[in-house]
């Protein structure tokens, strides 16, 4: 990115909003350094290599994990829903399916990685105009 120069994207401001969180709050359950220091998660953000599209990446420290684990990550879990609404620390294993549902629906490109002793999740948004 040019430092000078402002970048916009095409998106849906409220799924943007709904991805960036479950993500975010992904990195916080389940990063190994989650409460260390206040420190949850990376951000990334990079152009594609055509330079068409912004990608936004937020990334977790963690073991590396194999494909097939990262694609199971997506997968809708069995978690238990607490009936009073009071166990707030639990996920209920919903987060990232919902972020892949509804990139499918608005058009994005979601993906995770294994790099460097992070998981990284990535969405990637068309570039808008001024």
């Amino acid at each position: 990115f040019n430092e000078k120069r402002q970048t916009y994207v095409c998106c849906d401001p409220e799924i943007l909003r709904l991805m960036i969180f479950n993500y975010l709050q992904n990195a916080q359950r389940h990063s190994l350094a989650s409460g260390q220091d206040g420190k949850i998660a990376q951000v990334f953000i990079q152009r594609d290599h055509e330079g068409k599209k912004v990608q936004l990446g937020i990334g977790s420290l963690d073991q590396a994990r194999s494909p097939e684990d990262l694609e199971a990550m997506w997968k809708k879990k069995g978690t238990t829903v607490d009936p009073d609404g009071l166990d707030e620390g639990v996920g209920r294993g919903l987060g990232l399916s919902l972020v892949r549902e509804l990139s499918e629906h608005s058009g994005y490109r979601v993906w995770n990685e294994s790099r460097d002793g992070m998981i990284v999740f990535w969405i990637s948004l068309p570039l808008g105009e001024a």
